[in-house]
């Protein structure tokens, strides 16, 4: 078995570049839906590379041409001399099959790959030195990392097709509809237009300061608006999120639930109420510490796949296990913060990552966030759709301040301003949700309301 050619087409791939030298507008082509690396002979990747690279150059491609360049980067004599290139001329009577030949190298190049991933599962798997978890993660990134490759690279729209979806999206926003999906706070979607398909989200904020809690939120209203959610949390377990979740729906004290002390039978019949209302929700809580930014996307993928998923939540993106060890901390981070991105795109779904301010912000409480301080990567704010900071003022705030809280109380709303910092495809602004700690809920504040605690 060891000694079977691997997977290949010596006539595909001779047609496929008898075409390129036959018709220059067919290299175009090949470009988006072919790379060198698909070519299993030698010979093969040595003239496609230098065809590409006449192209790039400007120059005009034929035999004569060709020969003469390959001789000049003393190659000619590797790859079969002119008589071989010759007998490329032949290999394609016509262009006119281009595309066919090139499929037929893209799935030999698959195949190929599929064989060496398998032997290097086997490899590992006899081997026992990493956990099967990581081998199926890393599996899974392979297998798609050749189905991205299997992909047309030139995939395009129409001008007609994009203009009816925007007219689409007109009609929606005209009916009153935002075209994401609603956060369950008016206010912050009448800036964002809720999350949007394909986007990274970004919620900033200093430690304590209501990030994961505002993130809790967010799933329970997209959850009980019948979509889809998978939230990833890196720093709390799932029991302690389920909890969460079960306070914020219930209005049920936190303290009185977590050590079941002086729960009234009012408590109790709410608690009940709120999983009732809850266990229908399409949404699941990953929990598993220690997670690459691999891991998560196969795991959304696989619920993707599945069951459909319309939001990934992650708590936080500076606890990702970097894949990259040996790179510095801010290029670890700007990479875990492009997969999230990618992620995004690849399965048309809002991706809300939470994110860590750093120390300058933490230094000085009375000031606001700023995109600047997003903690270790500039590459966070970069590489975000939308960036939205949370900010509470401390006990030291002006009383002339409209967004000074009494900090003294031990219950009641108290108010939190969220900044939309960034944008790319709206507008900036900031608006105020009053946050009920006992419950850790957020709620949309009503302008002039006395309940709130100003």
């Amino acid at each position: 078995m060891s000694d079977q050619v691997p997977p290949q087409s010596r006539d595909a791939e001779r047609a496929v570049i008898g075409s390129m030298i036959r018709d220059r507008t067919v290299i175009l082509d090949l470009r988006c839906n072919l790379s060198v690396e698909n070519f299993y002979f030698d010979a093969h990747q040595k003239i496609c590379r230098t065809i590409f690279a006449m192209q790039d150059a400007g120059q005009a491609v034929d035999l004569v041409t060709l020969a003469d360049e390959l001789d000049r980067k003393k190659l000619l004599t590797d790859v079969g001399g002119p008589a071989y290139l010759a007998e490329l001329w032949d290999a394609a009577p016509t262009s006119a099959n281009f595309e066919h030949y090139a499929r037929i190298v893209n799935e030999r190049a698959a195949f190929r790959q599929l064989a060496l991933i398998g032997t290097q599962i086997n490899r590992d798997a006899l081997d026992k030195s990493q956990p099967p978890t990581e081998l199926l993660v890393a599996a899974e990134q392979q297998l798609h990392e050749i189905q991205d490759r299997m992909a047309a690279k030139g995939d395009t729209a129409s001008i007609q097709q994009m203009a009816d979806a925007a007219i689409a999206r007109l009609e929606k926003r005209r009916s009153g509809n935002i075209v994401g999906i609603p956060t369950g706070y008016p206010d912050l979607d009448e800036i964002t237009g809720g999350l949007q398909s394909s986007e990274l989200v970004i919620i900033g904020a200093r430690p304590s300061q209501g990030k994961t809690a505002l993130a809790v939120n967010i799933a329970r209203h997209v959850g009980a608006a019948g979509h889809s959610v998978l939230f990833v949390s890196l720093e709390q377990s799932r029991d302690e999120l389920i909890d969460r979740l079960i306070c914020c729906f219930s209005g049920v004290d936190s303290y009185r639930m977590r050590l079941a002390w002086n729960l009234t039978n009012d408590d109790q019949s709410r608690i009940q109420e709120a999983i009732a209302v809850m266990s229908p929700w399409r949404m699941e809580i990953s929990d598993v510490g220690q997670q690459t930014a691999a891991r998560i996307a196969a795991t959304a993928r696989q619920m993707h796949r599945k069951r459909g998923l319309d939001l990934v939540i992650l708590d936080y993106a500076q606890l990702v296990v970097p894949e990259n060890l040996r790179a510095t901390r801010y290029e670890q981070v700007g990479q875990i913060s492009r997969q999230l991105k990618f992620l995004a795109r690849e399965l048309h779904i809002p991706v809300v990552a939470l994110a860590q301010v750093g120390r300058k912000a933490e230094e000085r409480e009375h000031e606001e966030p700023k995109l600047s301080h997003l903690r270790e990567s500039g590459d966070l704010e970069q590489n975000a759709d939308a960036v939205i900071l949370l900010h509470r003022p401390p006990k030291s705030a002006s009383n002339d301040s409209p967004y000074h809280e009494d900090s003294d109380a031990e219950s009641g709303p108290r108010l939190m301003k969220v900044i939309v910092a960034k944008n790319r495809n709206g507008r900036t602004g900031s608006t105020v949700l009053a946050f009920r700690k006992e419950c850790m809920r957020f709620e949309s504040v009503a302008r002039g309301s006395e309940r709130v605690r100003w």
